[in-house]
């Protein structure tokens, strides 16, 4: 296996130009947590309500830096956040927005989805604690529109930093 950096050149994440060039993370994510407007007027189901699980999810993220001290945190699927490091903490977000245009002459109904994403990363030793939080709005101009919606969705992870090579397959990293 060959680490991802060493044909990109010297990138220094964590300990200049001779340590690594990323960090391989194993963590457990709790169940997301939405917030009440995720579920509109008609609240939380009845058959969802009184859920619960002590099960987590594992996975695995890395993070790199990039040339003007820009780091990202690559996700399991196969997305990358750019983001920033103050002190132990990183804060990676990113942005997608959508515009669907229907009805006559194509522009009658404008139907607007956007989703953000904050992953917030502490580190502390070789642990990382941390959380994402996603959010997605919704709303719609033109005749026949139903209410804008937003929801918040946080789910809260724990972990360690692993020793791994990583290997890219089909845009995404594995150890």
């Amino acid at each position: 296996m060959t680490r991802f950096a060493t044909t990109v050149g010297c990138l220094g994440i964590a300990t200049g130009c001779g340590g690594p060039r990323y960090e391989v993370y194993q963590i457990a994510t709790a169940t997301a947590v939405l917030t009440d407007d995720c579920w509109g007027d008609a609240g939380v189901p009845e058959n969802e309500e009184n859920d619960s699980t002590t099960f987590a999810t594992g996975d695995t993220f890395l993070i790199y830096s990039a040339p003007d001290d820009v780091y990202y945190a690559q996700l399991s699927t196969g997305e990358a956040l750019a983001g920033t490091l103050d002190g132990k903490k990183f804060v990676f977000d990113g942005e997608v927005v959508d515009h669907t245009f229907t009805g006559e002459n194509a522009r009658a109904i404008e139907e607007t989805t956007v989703v953000t994403t904050e992953f917030i990363v502490n580190r502390d030793g070789r642990n990382v604690f941390g959380k994402s939080v996603t959010d997605v709005t919704y709303d719609c101009e033109g005749r026949d529109c139903g209410e804008s919606t937003s929801c918040t969705t946080t789910t809260d992870f724990v972990g360690v930093e692993v020793d791994a090579d990583v290997q890219f397959v089909a845009g995404s990293a594995v150890n």
